[in-house]
């Protein structure tokens, strides 16, 4: 019979806690203790904390420092499940510290793993890696290949965090290269799903299939129920991709059944979202005939209203459990999709439900970014205490063969010397946490305004959808790029370290990229030439500017690449000596009503730009020579950096 990990590991626990009984308080005991707090920390974090606290006290009283190390590696493994991360990464670098001065080079790995693992959700990503990096030449150099397998895929989810998955997924085919050479079955079953989600990342779904189907049969084989229910589901998403909403639908219905069977939340909650999003695209996607079946309803609207039921059973399972930044997720999913069903009531009241749970996390979020960054200083001053403490101990026996008054001399000028260093450590670490708490509160705020918008213009999208004429839906569209021209810098605001400029030229290429898919254009049904000088604008003169360049790129895939078939846009922006601003945007169109459109603008965006012009207090003109083309020149403000 096939019981799942969580009821698994309980009677294992059950059956040490009875051995507790009959141990006496000796390094057994401890042992025990921890092995006790290690089982826990994947199904009771709070009960594994009291184990590992024991387990620390009895270690200490014996003055075992190898059982302590490994009790506060423990500790700091349940903290982490309970999210405490003052304390994951204080604990995990006191047991570093020991295991590094004795030489314990397995456990250092171990420890090294865990903390990059705790970095990640710090939103950490490059200290993460530095410490798998730090991982992996320790597990080679001992040549212990199963460490070396684990922190390949350790250093993979890292990539795959961060959207990188071609990275992503060499580390992960290494780690699966190893961990077949060792034949290592448990490693290969889990780094197979995750080869099978890098390949799905990049839209090779053979290859995804491929590594899905193998880790389904081996976690078949282990009797590993809860990753059986994980890999099914992923399978459904690979089909979703793929547009088989029968097969995805079908593969979901399964893991739902043994996620449910197994008591996986995570996993339940997982395929209910899944339902919602599959039967939501179906409703969506009106290329599609409707096949009605057992798992696909009828009509339309009966498939939406499928897609609403299912959205809002995941809200209420992850309110129920706290779950605040999936439910963020679930609750923009069910308003768009009662916006798309004409249900406007529900959808504003859901959206202020979001909008007041986006506020409630930025908040949140803040603080514990903060309070993260404010233990990472601690952790890093702890640690460069220990390695200063550390060399002096070793300086102090080197030192022993000078004269009584050479040593106290030297002392001397080094406790001065150190003492001048504290002080003014202590200054730099106090100037940069106040750089950092504010560069990250204007981040997240930037970051809100540009979801803010992102919200917008889902709605308007929304919207769009149930609308028959042109000229409607048009409108919409064009409200809809010019949300996304704003909400396109705030974006770039929150990407880069300079908080308070965007760069002109990457700025650009994006909206090109963006305005051209919206329009249904590929890159390869158009031409681009872009020469934009590498200009650092304030916002001030960004977003107007933005605003104008979203109109003039817009008007040319909307009017003039209709009647050609080798469309070409360029765009040239350059200062010039005056300290102002050049900006050529020039179409290979008709070129008609170009003279009309900036001396007498009848359209509401000419008349758009004309307003922001003369706001910039600039100028526009244009010709009609081989296409259309429009001068802009704008004076740049003091607050403008250029480079």
């Amino acid at each position: 019979m096939i019981c799942s990990i969580g009821v698994c590991q309980q009677r294992i626990v059950d059956s040490l806690i009875q051995r507790l009984q009959y141990a006496k308080e000796d390094t057994d005991k401890v042992k025990i203790l921890i092995d006790i707090a290690h089982r826990y920390s994947n199904i009771n974090s709070g009960e594994g904390l009291k184990y590992g606290q024991k387990a620390l006290n009895l270690a200490e009283s014996l003055k075992w420092e190898y059982g302590t190390a490994n009790a506060k590696e423990e500790i700091g493994r349940n903290n982490y499940a309970l999210g405490d991360y003052h304390k994951v990464m204080s604990y995990f670098s006191e047991a570093l510290v020991f295991f590094e001065k004795h030489g314990y080079k397995r456990e250092q790995v171990n420890v090294l793993r865990r903390m990059a693992n705790s970095l990640v959700d710090f939103g950490n990503g490059p200290k993460a890696l530095e410490y798998d990096f730090k991982a992996l030449s320790i597990a080679q150099d001992i040549g212990n290949q199963v460490e070396m397998a684990w922190t390949l895929e350790s250093i993979g989810i890292i990539y795959n965090s961060q959207q990188n998955h071609p990275k992503a997924l060499d580390y992960f085919l290494q780690a699966f290269k190893i961990a077949t050479k060792i034949n290592n079955k448990e490693q290969i079953t889990d780094i197979s799903l995750d080869v099978g989600l890098a390949y799905k990342h990049l839209g090779n779904y053979p290859k995804a299939m491929e590594y899905y189907s193998m880790c389904l049969k081996m976690s078949t084989e282990l009797d590993n129920t809860r990753l059986v229910g994980l890999v099914l589901g992923n399978m459904g998403n690979v089909f979703l991709a793929q547009k088989d909403y029968h097969k995805a639908l079908e593969l979901h219905h399964k893991a739902l059944k043994i996620n449910k069977d197994g008591n996986y939340k995570y996993g339940v909650n997982q395929d209910i979202s899944e339902f919602g999003l599959i039967y939501y695209t179906i409703a969506l996607d009106s290329s599609i005939k409707i096949k009605p079946d057992s798992l696909i309803p009828k009509s339309r609207k009966a498939t939406l209203d499928s897609a609403i039921k299912y959205f809002e059973e995941t809200c209420t399972i992850r309110k129920e459990s706290n779950d605040l930044d999936n439910l963020g997720l679930s609750l923009e999913e069910l308003y768009q999709a009662y916006a798309m069903a004409g249900n406007y009531k529900d959808a504003f009241e859901t959206f202020q439900k979001f909008r007041i749970l986006e506020d409630s996390l930025l908040t949140i979020n803040s603080n514990e970014k903060i309070s993260k960054i404010e233990a990472q200083n601690r952790i890093d001053l702890k640690n460069k205490q220990i390695a200063i403490d550390q060399l002096e101990v070793e300086k102090k026996r080197n030192e022993r063969g000078f004269f009584v008054g050479g040593i106290a001399l030297l002392l001397l000028i080094i406790g001065f010397i150190f003492r001048s260093f504290r002080i003014q450590r202590k200054t730099n670490k106090a100037l940069d946490k106040s750089n950092k708490e504010k560069e990250l509160l204007l981040k997240e705020l930037n970051h809100r305004v540009k979801n803010n918008l992102q919200i917008v213009s889902s709605l308007l999208e929304a919207q769009s959808s149930r609308l028959h004429d042109s000229g409607a839906i048009m409108a919409l569209q064009e409200a809809q790029n010019r949300v996304e021209a704003i909400s396109l810098i705030h974006q770039h605001l929150y990407q880069r370290d300079n908080l308070t400029t965007i760069d002109i030229r990457e700025y650009a290429n994006s909206l090109v990229e963006n305005i051209s898919s919206s329009y249904g254009y590929s890159k390869e049904q158009f031409k681009s030439v872009l020469n934009i000088e590498k200009l650092e604008l304030d916002t001030d003169i960004a977003i107007p500017l933005g605003l104008i360049l979203n109109e003039l790129i817009s008007n040319c895939f909307k009017h003039a690449f209709k009647a050609i078939s080798n469309a070409k846009i360029s765009i040239n922006i350059s200062q010039n000596k005056e300290h102002s601003i050049d900006i050529e945007v020039a179409d290979n169109g008709p070129g008609i009503f170009a003279n009309t459109a900036t001396d007498n603008p009848k359209s509401y965006g000419m008349r758009m730009i004309q307003l922001l012009i003369r706001q910039l207090k600039g100028n526009i003109t244009s010709e009609t020579v081989n296409g259309c083309t429009y001068f802009i020149t704008v004076p740049l403000g003091k607050h403008t950096i250029m480079n």
